[in-house]
This record gives structure tokens, C-alpha cells and sequence, in this order.
């Protein structure tokens, strides 16, 4: 653990000198989120990079984390990893409706479909897209099929739906962009489209949404998944933009408490075609408080 910390740490300090136009815009990003465009005292700032290069370090600690991973026994896996919520889970699944695991690209997330499916062997399917290189493809999803992890094609809801019915897990990552069929919701109080996937299933199955996250303790590098409590309310009274927009509060909430851990290089808040025409149809304010 030392030794990939160290390593973490050298290979996060050369990104954060040697790149300094990606570290910008990820500045940007994490100071708005954090600090809401306030001007920054000098501890905040200081506070600021601090995360910033930790959050290099988490990442390439991850790159390599999930390129060992079909090596590691589970003996080894188990002592690297703690479990916090665990009942949440199994009480959601307790109402035989299935249920669905709420996710973001925060932490190792490849960690929480490895010890669902191959230590707690619970029935989990996760939706995928074709990635832009093969080879990545391949090797990201041999690895998924090899701990036991069903993989389904997200265009194929038929087969999601099936899995939900024999009460299987299925797990939705949900924090990107929505493209235009997305629904238009505030996250840290500014505009964005949001997939409607979790809430759909959610509201016309009647099933249990259970949010999940990973975050890694930064003196050792050992981790915790956390499981929540239920998210999905009485469904008579719930529209999709509510159901959505208490996602987006639930990201919210883990990105604040653990900020070095989501995926900033993903360019969430760029200036996109949709959302721009998203807000002048409906009359939207790109910034919530204005």
C-alpha cells in the first residue's frame, strides 16, 4: 500500500506541474463546486490544490487497481475494503421488486460491482456502451464477466427489465450528461441534462433505489463502499424531475465530503448545444440563483 502510494503521489505531482491547462480547468470546476465562486481565502486555496492533487493521486491509484484486479485474490481484496450500510441493500431486496443501485464515477466504482458479484455473489447486471477504443472495451469488460458481473447492452431495456423482475440489482452510473432527452435539473446550482434512466425504472417498477458510493482512506488507500438508505419516495407523489434533481442532491453530497474522489476530468459543466437551447425554450437560468 505504501509503495502505490508513493507512487500515486510522484505521478500526481508531475500531472499537476506538467499540465497545467488540465489542471486549470479542473481547478475551475472543484472551486465553483466547493466554494460556489466565492473569493478564496489562502487556506481555502490552499485546501483547493490539495485536493486537486489528491485527486491525481486517487485516479492513477485506480488505473491501477482495476489493471491488477484479475489478479487479486479475495482474501486480499477483503482486508483492502469495508463495508458500511450493507443492510440497506438486503432490505431493499427483501420486497422482491429488485432494486437499483444509484452510481456515480466517484472513487473506484469498478470495486463495488467486483465485491457485489464476487464476494457478497449478489445477482448484479450493469448497463454499458461500446467505448471509444476496442481493446479498452475488451479488457474492461472480460475483467467485469470474470468476477461475475452481467453486462447489458443499454440499448436492450427488455433484458434490464427481466433482471429487475427476478429481483436482480442493477446498477446505473448517472452523474454524466443526458444528452438532449436528458432532464434539465440544477447540480451545484447550475443547469445540466441528467439521464432519466434510474428514475424511470424507479418510478414505473416500483422498485427500491439504493444509492452507493466508494471513497478511499487517503493515509493507507484502503477503501469503503457505503450503501444508503432508499431513495425512492411514495411514487404517487414523485415526478421524474423531483426523483432526479434528489440524485443529483445525493452527489452532491458525497462530492463535498470527498472531493478528490469524483471524475473531474469529465468536463460536466462545459457549454453544450442542448442545454443552452434547454434554457432559452424554457426560459431556464443557467445559474439557479439568478
Amino acid at each position: 500500500m505504501l509503495i502505490k502510494k508513493h507512487f500515486s503521489n510522484t505521478i500526481s505531482n508531475f500531472v499537476y506541474y506538467m499540465f497545467p491547462d488540465f489542471v486549470h480547468q479542473i481547478r475551475e470546476d472543484m472551486s465553483w463546486a466547493l466554494y460556489r465562486g466565492k473569493v478564496l481565502s489562502c487556506s481555502e486555496k490552499k485546501d483547493l490544490e490539495e485536493n486537486i492533487k489528491n485527486h491525481f493521486s486517487c485516479m492513477i491509484s485506480n488505473i491501477m487497481e482495476i489493471l491488477s484486479l484479475r489478479y487479486m485474490t479475495d482474501e486480499k481484496f477483503i482486508s483492502n475494503v469495508r463495508i458500511i450500510g450493507e443492510e440497506n441493500l438486503h432490505c431493499a431486496l427483501s420486497a422482491g421488486k429488485g432494486a437499483i443501485l444509484l452510481m456515480a464515477h466517484f472513487g473506484n466504482w469498478e470495486y463495488i460491482g467486483y465485491w457485489l458479484s464476487r464476494i457478497a455473489k449478489v445477482d448484479i447486471a450493469s448497463f454499458y456502451l461500446d467505448q471509444y477504443s476496442k481493446t479498452l472495451d475488451s479488457f474492461l469488460n472480460k475483467g467485469r464477466i470474470n468476477y461475475g458481473l452481467k453486462l447489458i447492452h443499454r440499448e436492450e431495456l427488455k433484458d434490464a427489465i427481466k433482471h429487475l423482475k427476478n429481483n436482480g440489482v442493477l446498477a446505473l452510473i448517472s452523474d454524466q450528461d443526458g444528452l438532449s432527452t436528458g432532464e434539465y435539473i440544477y447540480f451545484f446550482d447550475r443547469l445540466v441534462s441528467a439521464p432519466k434512466g434510474v428514475a424511470r425504472f424507479a418510478l414505473k417498477f416500483k422498485c427500491p433505489v439504493i444509492p452507493v458510493y466508494i471513497y478511499r482512506n487517503m493515509t493507507d488507500f484502503s477503501h469503503n463502499i457505503v450503501f444508503g438508505s432508499d431513495l425512492s419516495a411514495d411514487h404517487r407523489k414523485v415526478t421524474i424531475p423531483q426523483e432526479i434533481q434528489k440524485h443529483y442532491s445525493f452527489f452532491e453530497s458525497i462530492i463535498l465530503s470527498h472531493p478528490s474522489e469524483w471524475l473531474w476530468a469529465y468536463k460536466r459543466w462545459k457549454s453544450r448545444r442542448h442545454v443552452v437551447r434547454a434554457a432559452y425554450n424554457q426560459k431556464l437560468p443557467y445559474y439557479k440563483n439568478n
